[in-house]
């Protein structure tokens, strides 16, 4: 299952016309970092955000029907 980017902070700040982006995180031996990155990389990493949260939830709805008994897959096909 996915979690990478559950390690990663995005951030962006605007302080007049002048907009910055930074990525966090904490490294293997504790310390976090704080780093500022371009346009470009922050887009990336937002979308790479989404698609890991995608699969997250995907994950999560397939083991979800996974644990379903077949009892309680037939009352959950039953119309009443």
């Amino acid at each position: 299952m996915a979690t990478f980017m559950n390690a990663y902070i995005l951030e962006k700040t605007e302080s007049g016309n002048k907009k910055q982006y930074y990525v966090s995180f904490i490294d293997g031996n504790y310390v976090l970092h704080k780093m500022e990155i371009n346009l470009d990389i922050y887009f990336a990493l937002f979308k790479l955000n989404k698609i890991d949260r995608n699969l997250t939830r995907s994950g999560e709805r397939n083991l979800e029907h996974l644990d379903l008994t077949e009892e309680a897959l037939s009352k959950c096909s039953l119309i009443k």
